[in-house]
């Protein structure tokens, strides 16, 4: 189940505690240790604190989410997801493209998709080489100078890895016949 959240109005009406009570409180009279109806502590949502959801097939149908209060419905925050051209932002975006528009460099991200004696590279290997080959490439900017430290690189890596399915099938049927041998 999810959580419930409140506003501090409406946390402070349902979980306040007599100072008899609880000598651990906080400065709204909230006890430390309170527990809600399903035993979870009570406990503030800081701004930091992400609350909303960051699935990527989620966000597409939802790119505006808003936390209300679980008492009195009253917004307590909202969310806003941003993406460029279908990508997590433009430094994904632009790293992808210079991947697929570059000959030279296409061949060598394809060549980190796996070879014939290790077979294809898991989803996160395949985006942990990429990251490593275009920081030590590229200097950690891309040569248009965006900063690669935004980039989505699972992103990346699950987009090549769903272009090149067959290649990939092929690499893992070779490796396996290897091993039979």
């Amino acid at each position: 189940m999810l959580a419930d959240y409140h506003c501090i109005d409406c946390t402070v009406q349902k979980f306040k505690q007599p100072l008899a009570i609880n000598l651990d409180i906080d400065e709204n009279g909230i006890g430390m240790e309170i527990e809600d109806s399903e035993g979870n502590y009570v406990s503030p949502l800081f701004n930091t604190d992400e609350w909303y959801e960051l699935d990527k097939f989620y966000v597409t149908e939802n790119p505006k989410q808003i936390l209300s209060c679980g008492t009195c419905h009253k917004k307590i925050d909202s969310y806003t997801y941003q993406n460029y051209n279908g990508w997590a932002n433009k430094e994904t975006w632009n790293t992808n493209l210079r991947t697929i528009t570059d000959r030279p460099l296409y061949h060598q991200v394809y060549n980190l998709l796996g070879n014939k004696t290790t077979g294809s590279r898991t989803t996160g290997d395949f985006a942990e080489c990429l990251k490593m080959f275009l920081w030590e490439r590229w200097k950690g900017r891309t040569p248009e100078g965006d900063s690669l430290k935004n980039v989505d690189w699972l992103e990346i890596a699950m987009v090549w890895q769903e272009d090149n399915k067959e290649y990939l099938i092929e690499l893992d049927n070779i490796y396996m016949e290897c091993l039979k041998k």
